[in-house]
């Protein structure tokens, strides 16, 4: 054990911890700050004429000012270039902060059904999420159009109730023994809490430091994911919103025999069907690899917690009343 401190030693702040925190901060927060501030330039242009509903022969008004603002914005004036590119980082990392902390119940949901859908009756036998078998009440209590329907969300839950015979299905037998929980037993759920893994983190980042790297790397890179989804979800309400604002718009400016205004509508139309199904394509893109990526996590904390346990580190404590030794 002496041998490992150089090795597990604590790193200063390097380059990685500033690409794991900010990079997975800022990519989903530009992908929304930029698309989001196009959406709603969209949607006030056509809200405008939709309320004035200017005739060919008049000015525009306040109709074009948004666009306006924003070339004058990429052009470099108002704050100049640098100070627009801070600006953009700035707000760009504190909606990325947002999208960054958000629960995963929701993704994980759609990623887990989205898979669920996709495998045979083996397969879905040795599935980390499965029908619980305490809540079969609540699932039968409407009708099930479809089979992806069949897990609810309570299925989902992480970590997830049947970790063990996912592992025991994998051939992971020296990770069974850390799971104090059976998806077939119910009686066990009590000891099925997410601070499992939070605790087996806390104890891993303080006895060997230098090998969480990879943990918290995964996480990072498993909330940049569920990020992008609730971005590209919000990006799909706000286009399709602003979409409905143009149409009306347009119609409008149709009945005013008003051609020149209702071209301008028009391409706020396309714009926004664009950004709709580019969000709704984004979203079912991403949502799949989520569930796998949460479920690696938990694989990974485990891994590196028996190796360290196998280099003479304690990190389970015996409970009495427990078939196995657990947090």
């Amino acid at each position: 054990m002496a041998n490992d401190k150089k090795r597990n030693k604590a790193k200063p702040f390097n380059i990685d911890d500033f690409h794991i925190e900010f990079i997975g901060c800022l990519i989903p927060g530009i992908m929304f700050t930029v698309f989001a501030t196009v959406i709603m330039a969209a949607c006030f242009e056509s809200a405008m004429l939709l309320i004035l509903g200017l005739p060919n022969n008049e000015s525009p008004g306040m109709a074009g000012g948004a666009w306006r603002y924003l070339s004058n914005m990429t052009t470099g004036n108002g704050f100049g270039i640098y100070g627009n590119l801070a600006l953009l980082i700035a707000v760009s990392y504190a909606f990325g902060s947002i999208l960054f902390r958000k629960e995963h119940n929701k993704p994980d949901y759609a990623s887990a059904k989205a898979i669920w859908a996709k495998l045979d009756g083996k397969e879905r036998a040795r599935f980390d999420v499965r029908p619980r078998p305490d809540i079969s009440a609540k699932r039968n209590c409407g009708k099930v159009a479809k089979v992806r329907d069949y897990l609810v969300e309570e299925d989902v839950q992480f970590p997830y109730h049947f970790l063990k015979e996912y592992l025991i299905g994998r051939g992971l037998d020296h990770l069974v023994e850390w799971v104090p929980w059976e998806g077939s037993d119910p009686k066990t759920y009590k000891y099925r809490t997410r601070m499992f893994i939070d605790n087996l983190k806390i104890r891993l980042r303080y006895l060997v430091p230098g090998r969480c790297k990879d943990i918290t790397k995964n996480e990072a890179h498993s909330r940049m994911a569920t990020s992008i989804w609730y971005a590209c979800s919000l990006l799909l309400y706000f286009s399709f919103f602003s979409l409905c604002v143009s149409m009306f718009a347009y119609v409008r400016l149709y009945f005013l025999d008003n051609g020149y205004h209702q071209e301008c509508v028009s391409l706020y139309v396309i714009i926004n069907i664009i950004m709709c199904t580019s969000s709704m394509f984004m979203r079912r893109f991403v949502v799949t690899p989520i569930h796998n990526m949460r479920r690696f996590e938990v694989i990974n904390v485990l891994e590196v917690a028996n190796c360290a346990e196998m280099d003479g580190y304690k990190l389970r404590y015996p409970k009495s009343g427990t078939p196995t030794r657990t947090l």
